[in-house]
């Protein structure tokens, strides 16, 4: 059964997505990271500022 319309692959180009790799894997962690760091900062500088006002 062969229904491709494509004859050749010859001058096909690549599309790399680090999908094999640990690419995927680091840009989630880094992902991860760069969402809760925030989040600690902000916290700990609310605390702090409710601290100061007791």
């Amino acid at each position: 059964m062969n229904t491709s319309p494509i004859e050749s692959w010859d001058a096909a180009g690549a599309i790399f997505s680090f999908a094999g790799g640990g690419g995927a894997t680091l840009f989630c962690v880094l992902t991860v990271v760069f969402c809760i760091v925030p989040l600690f900062f902000t916290l700990k500088t609310e605390n702090h500022h409710e601290n100061m006002t007791k």
